[in-house]
């Protein structure tokens, strides 16, 4: 008998991954012998921070999949069951068939960590039992982006004569790229953060305010995150669609992409990281990321296709295109409404005025910092934030005009934050370049 619980033991080792390192990951090596590739087709298998990320983007939401591959002709000497107890609502999501784990079209449907635990039993009576924790990674997210031709422009200038306090010049993009339709939603944050290991919320702007009319909660902007947390949405969004990751963090002497392994994101007043403060740009990665604020300011005004004659995207009247403390009321009290109700502007890109400020990638400075895909300074800890938001009132609580009412949503006007505040005015949109 103990020849034969070892000889279990020695397939639960390659089937569940046990191993004796005390990690807890599943860790199942495609590459084993035991376990031809061939097994396990449509699958990736990926451990990170001791789970198994379970993705396979041919399988819809609605079927069944496997993901320990069958084994021919019932080579192993054992049947799996689940063991029910650890949960219920994981356990039904789940089921055994033959050599398989089957994730049910609820689980798929729910992405997230997932917990179950198998009983091995071998055919002579011998069994062991294993707590399996995974992530099921659901099909990738598919971002709504138009195209922007690259071209030469005057950052921090418009054609009626506005300018921003910190300068002007002129500026080159030399790559094309992908921006977002519209501002990132509270449905897709909650997508992507699923899961995540950085201590962030899926849903960080629930409670504060009921969607106005018929606005649908989900689709209105993601609010209140900070500048660390887009990165994580960023990196974290690029890795389910195939994407090289953007951002790259000094982690031990290392620079890693995978945001499971940075640990969690700055959030408290006046705090510093230096490691989360120290996140660059990858070279040469075609993952999502924040636009820069020439790049931004760029797409607002209507790239090439725009004389750069509006005041605000798209137009000289601002109600037509942008949400602010008067027109996002509807009856009640100012609010962040769903996204791209207002018209868009010359590239089709919607709210790039009100609604929510965005986050882009430069720190807070003067426009100095070059005329050919200025990135901002090096050094500092506010961000600068674009385009304005909801709650700019034309007249302030005392019945004063606000001399400043419009000048807030320009195509020009910019503000900025510390990278760990976070606002319930605040949001993103993202940017890619053209995958090769």
């Amino acid at each position: 008998m103990k020849k034969i619980c070892l000889l279990f033991a020695c397939y639960l080792l390659v089937i569940l991954g046990c191993d004796n390192s005390g990690g807890g990951g599943l860790g199942l090596p495609v590459s084993d012998p035991a376990l031809p590739a061939g097994n396990i087709t449509g699958f990736t298998f990926t451990e990170t921070t001791g789970y198994l990320q379970v993705g396979n983007a041919n399988v819809a939401p609605t079927q069944p999949v496997g993901f320990f591959g069958g084994v021919a002709g019932g080579a192993y000497p054992f049947t799996f069951e689940l063991v029910y107890g650890i949960g219920a609502a994981d356990n039904a999501m789940f089921d055994i068939v033959g050599y398989d784990l089957i994730v049910g079209a609820s689980a798929l449907a729910a992405p997230r960590q997932y917990s179950v635990r198998v009983r091995v039993t071998g055919k002579e009576g011998g069994s062991f039992e294993k707590a399996i924790t995974f992530v099921v990674i659901p099909p990738p997210l598919q971002i709504n982006m138009v195209p922007v031709t690259a071209g030469k422009f005057q950052l921090g200038y418009s054609f009626c004569g506005q300018r921003h306090i910190s300068g002007y010049h002129n500026v080159t993009l030399t790559r094309n790229f992908y921006m977002g339709r519209f501002q990132i939603t509270q449905r897709e944050w909650s997508w992507v953060m699923e899961g995540n290991t950085n201590g962030i919320s899926r849903t960080p702007s629930a409670g504060y305010s009921a969607p106005a009319g018929s606005d649908i909660q989900e689709l209105r902007p993601v609010e209140f995150v900070n500048w660390f947390e887009t990165l994580v949405f960023a990196n974290r969004l690029s890795m389910m669609n195939g994407r090289t990751p953007a951002y790259e963090m000094n982690v031990g002497g290392q620079w890693v992409t995978n945001p499971a392994l940075w640990g969690p994101a700055p959030a408290a007043a006046n705090s510093v990281d230096v490691r989360w403060d120290g996140v660059r740009m990858r070279s040469g990665s075609n993952g999502y990321r924040l636009p820069t604020e020439a790049q931004w300011e760029f797409a607002a005004k209507g790239g090439t296709l725009s004389a750069e004659s509006y005041k605000f995207p798209g137009s000289n009247t601002l109600d037509a295109v942008a949400w602010h403390n008067i027109n996002s009321r509807n009856g009640g009290s100012a609010r962040t409404r769903q996204v791209g109700a207002l018209a868009p502007n010359e590239l089709g890109i919607h709210d790039m005025s009100g609604n929510v400020w965005e986050w882009v990638w430069n720190r807070t400075g003067l426009f100095n910092s070059g005329s050919t895909d200025p990135i901002g300074p090096l050094k500092g800890v506010s961000r600068v934030i674009r385009g304005g938001s909801f709650a700019f009132s034309l007249v302030y609580p005392d019945g004063v005009k606000s001399p400043n009412f419009y000048t807030n949503f320009r195509t020009v006007h910019r503000d900025g934050d510390r990278a760990y505040g976070r606002a319930v005015v605040t949001g993103f949109r993202i940017i890619a370049y053209c995958q090769d």
